[in-house]
């Protein structure tokens, strides 16, 4: 497996008005759990991180067109809101960046990220794009 190194640099604003989404994410199956962070994730972030083939930023030239690619198997508005919901808790402030990092490592992606505040902000782009 390739492993690239995916530098994203992105100033994001968060929404604070989607209370029936953010309700969602504290579902007991993708709560990321305090005493052995990162270990829970959802359905739809397996999916998502799927999207993150190795050619992938051959086959792109921008970041709006592999944002778009990696959302597209989310047509249903329950399964994006719940992705979005997840992403959210992801990148709340009490997720450390070595956590995010971690549990981006452990999933199936092949794109890696080396840093976990450029993760973060990258996660936030893509949460607000849902």
């Amino acid at each position: 497996m390739i492993m690239l190194f995916f530098l994203i640099v992105v100033f994001t604003k968060l929404n604070t008005d989607e209370v029936d989404i953010l309700k969602q994410a504290f579902r007991p199956e993708i709560i990321i759990q305090s005493a052995s962070r990162p270990s829970v994730k959802s359905s739809e972030f397996d999916t998502f991180t799927r999207q993150f083939h190795q050619d992938l930023m051959e086959d792109f030239s921008t970041e709006d067109a592999v944002i778009q690619w990696i959302l597209s198997p989310f047509k249903d508005e329950t399964e994006r809101g719940r992705l979005k919901a997840y992403l959210d808790t992801l990148t709340q402030d009490d997720v450390s960046d070595e956590e995010l990092r971690k549990l981006w490592w452990s999933s199936e992606a092949d794109i890696v990220f080396y840093d976990g505040a450029e993760l973060r902000a990258f996660l936030k782009r893509v949460r607000d794009r849902l």
